[in-house]
């Protein structure tokens, strides 16, 4: 029998690390959570070809869905394939001493303390992962995505003295390529913090924005709401890249996979149900114990070490929705390079 005092899950805790959310993390905003039934099953992904493959024309240029009196109507039918999804478990816990308690001024403080701190480390691991799939290049098509250059005729937004630097040329192509990928248009824009600042200091997005009311701008926030017909979501979030025990450094983590700044365009549906398009979906089954989603605390008792456990975890997969037969992002194009 392990030496365990008590087992259950803490509700304060859990609404306490349930309102907790570092305000740089947006995994969640990008590839938003969807609730399942269980942790294992599968989805549903219709032929894409249903939404735009018309009727024949005929000698007189008029569709064949005409029909004369007692005919029937001509017979049509759609592919629809399914791909699994396996929500796994994440969790971590931290120690909270009896001596630690004893000595607190309140009691309660290192519980707390030690909520939020393993609650971080999974919304931390969350955005890593989102971040991960979003900004790699090979995700997407070569008509998805595009390389900015250096130079004095370069593209990326940094080299504001060249004519060739035009971010918002870069957003009409990658708006072009949705739509003709998935038959949507982008909404929303994600940004890198550095991506944010080239943008914001480009003259041309100055020229077009200046005689825009700026009370959408904040102290955290360097570009308008909306920026060329989509919500602007600037990331920010930092992670440690040496290892435990090393001097701690750090780098962004919305950073592409070849190390430069970047941006993403995307399309994400407002609905939430079936039969919608999105750029991606976050998986998240309910906790085994409490039934919850989202992050779900427990305390229990650990005698040998004279203290209590508490332990933060959620159970969630990732999965890029909108895909072509090969699993090339459709949904979405990406921007790197942008400072180069």
């Amino acid at each position: 029998m392990p030496p365990i005092g008590s087992l259950h899950v803490d509700s304060a805790l859990t609404n306490l690390s349930i309102m907790y959310k570092n305000q740089e993390y947006h995994a969640d905003e990008i590839w938003p959570p969807l609730p399942v039934a269980k942790r294992s099953d599968v989805y549903f992904q219709y032929d894409p070809a249903m939404l735009v493959q018309g009727s024949p024309l005929d000698v007189n240029n008029l569709p064949d869905s005409a029909r004369e009196p007692a005919d029937e109507a001509s017979e049509v039918s759609f592919k629809m394939s399914t791909l699994p999804f396996y929500c796994r478990e994440y969790a971590k816990k931290q120690l909270v001493t009896d001596a630690e308690q004893a000595i607190a001024d309140n009691p309660l403080q290192p519980a707390t303390d030690a909520t939020l701190n393993v609650t971080n480390l999974l919304a931390l691991d969350n955005e890593r992962v989102v971040a991960n799939r979003v900004t790699t290049r090979g995700n997407y098509n070569s008509a998805n995505k595009v390389a900015l250059t250096t130079g004095g005729t370069g593209t990326s937004w940094k080299q504001t003295a060249s004519t060739n630097s035009d971010p918002f040329a870069n957003f009409t192509t990658g708006r072009l390529a949705i739509l003709a990928s998935c038959f949507q248009e982008p909404n929303a824009l994600q940004v890198s913090i550095s991506s944010a600042q080239y943008l914001s200091q480009h003259p041309l997005y100055r020229d077009r924005y200046k005689y825009v009311n700026q009370e959408g701008l904040t102290k955290r926030r360097l570009l308008q709401p909306v920026v060329n017909g989509m919500d602007v979501i600037e990331t920010g979030a930092q992670a440690a890249t040496s290892k435990a025990g090393q001097t701690l450094t750090t780098g962004g983590v919305w950073v592409a996979d070849d190390g430069t700044d970047e941006a993403v365009m995307f399309y994400r549906s407002p609905s939430l149900g079936p039969r919608t398009i999105h750029f991606g979906r976050t998986f998240e089954a309910p906790d085994d114990t409490t039934g919850s989603r989202g992050f779900s605390v427990r305390r229990f008792r650990w005698e040998i070490k004279k203290g209590e456990y508490v332990e933060c975890s959620t159970l969630r997969d990732w999965r890029a929705i909108a895909i072509d037969s090969n699993g090339k992002y459709l949904a979405g194009y990406l921007i790197t390079g942008v400072s180069a």
